[in-house]
C-alpha cells in the first residue's frame, strides 16, 4: 500500500514520553516523503525521531530538514533509550533518502545522530547534510556517541553527503564520527566529513582525562551490547572521501577486507589510523539503554584492508 507525504510541518513539539517522533511510517510499502519540515522537537525523558521509518519498504525520502532537537535524562531508564535522531530507517529494504539535512541535534546520555540507517539493506542515500551533532550535554557530561550519519546494514551507498561540527562529551562508545559502518557492502562515495572531535567535560583539563576516545571522520560504528559489538565492518568501501579537521581522518578499527580510494584529509590530528590487535572499552549504563550497565574491552579485528600505505 502506497504513501504519501507532501510539505507537512511539525514543530515545537515538547513531551515526557519514552519515545516521540515528527512523521513516521509503520509497515509502509511504497510511497514518497517529500519537502516536509521538523524542527524544535524536545523530550525530557526519552527519545526523539524525526522522521522514522520502520518495517518498511520502497519509500523515497527527499528535500526533508529536520532542526533543534534535544534530548534529557530525568531518571527514566526503562525506556529504550534518549536518543535524538534527525532520520531513523530501521529494519527496512529499499529505501532512498534525497538532499535531506539535520542541523542543531543535542543529545544527553544516549546516542545523538543526524541520521542513523539502522539494520536495513539496499538503502540509498545522496546529498544529505548534517551540521552541529552534539551528544553528552547533562549534568554528568557522558553521551554514547554522537555521528552525522551512521549505516548498521548491508550493501548502503552513501553519495555527496556532507558532515560537519559533530562532537562527542566523554563518549561511552569512545567516539564521534562524521561517517560509520557497522555490516557489509557499505559505499562512501564523494563524501566530506569536519570538524569532528571528542570533548572532556566542562572544566576538566583535556589533556589530564585518559581515553575519551577519537573524533574520527570515517569509522567503525561502536556498541558495546551484545549482538553488536562483535560485528565488524566488512567490505566497506570509501571512494574519494574527504576529511578536514577531524581527530582522525579516517580509523580502520574493525574494518575488514575494506579499501580506502583516494582519501584526502587536511588539518587532521592523524590521516589514517591503524592499530591492529590495539583494545578499546567501551561501556553503556541505563540512560543509554543498558540496565544494568555494562562494559566490554574488545580487541582490534581489522584485516585484510587497502589504503594509502598499506
Amino acid at each position: 500500500m502506497g504513501v504519501t507525504v507532501t510539505g507537512c510541518t511539525v514543530k515545537n513539539l515538547n513531551v515526557t514520553a519514552d519515545a516521540s517522533a515528527g512523521i513516521q511510517l509503520l509497515r509502509a510499502f511504497g510511497g514518497t516523503v517529500s519537502a516536509c519540515q521538523v524542527s524544535g522537537l524536545v523530550n525530557n525523558d526519552g527519545s526523539i525521531q524525526g522522521y522514522s521509518c520502520m518495517y518498511s519498504s520502497d519509500i523515497t525520502t527527499s528535500n526533508c530538514t529536520s532542526s533543534d532537537f534535544q534530548s534529557h535524562f530525568n531518571g527514566n531508564t526503562k525506556t529504550m533509550g534518549h536518543t535524538v535522531l534527525g532520520f531513523i530507517p530501521m529494519l527496512s529494504i529499499g529505501l532512498k533518502f534525497e538532499g535531506c539535512t539535520a542541523t542543531n541535534m543535542t543529545g544527553c546520555c544516549d546516542d545523538c545522530h543526524g541520521m542513523s540507517v539502522f539494520v536495513v539493506a539496499l538503502v540509498e542515500v545522496s546529498g544529505y547534510t548534517a551540521d552541529t551533532v552534539t551528544d553528552g550535554v547533562t549534568p554528568t557530561n557522558t553521551g554514547a556517541k554522537a555521528t552525522g550519519l551512521e549505516v548498521y546494514g548491508a550493501k548502503v551507498l552513501i553519495k555527496n553527503c556532507t558532515v560537519k561540527h559533530i562532537k562527542a562529551i566523554k563518549p561511552q562508545d569512545k567516539q564521534s564520527a562524521g561517517f560509520s559502518a557497522w555490516g557489509e557492502g557499505i559505499e562512501f562515495t564523494g563524501c566530506s566529513a569536519s570538524h569532528v572531535t571528542v570533548a572532556a567535560a566542562p572544566g576538566e583539563d583535556e589533556k589530564k582525562t585518559a581515553d575519551l576516545g577519537h573524533g574520527v571522520g570515517y569509522g567503525w560504528a561502536p556498541d558495546p551490547r551484545p549482538g553488536f559489538r562483535d560485528i565488524g565492518a566488512y567490505k566497506v568501501e570509501y571512494n574519494d572521501c574527504s576529511a578536514d579537521h577531524c581527530e582522525v581522518g579516517f580509523d580502520t578499527w574493525f574494518h575488514v577486507d575494506s579499501k580506502w580510494i583516494g582519501p584526502s584529509y587536511t588539518n587532521c590530528g592523524t590521516d589514517i589510523l591503524v592499530q591492529p590487535g590495539g583494545k578499546r572499552t567501551l561501556s553503556c549504563n541505563p540512560c543509554s539503554e543498558c540496565d544494568p550497565p555494562i562494559s566490554v574491552t574488545i580487541t582490534n579485528i581489522a584485516s585484510g584492508n587497502t589504503y594509502p600505505g598499506s
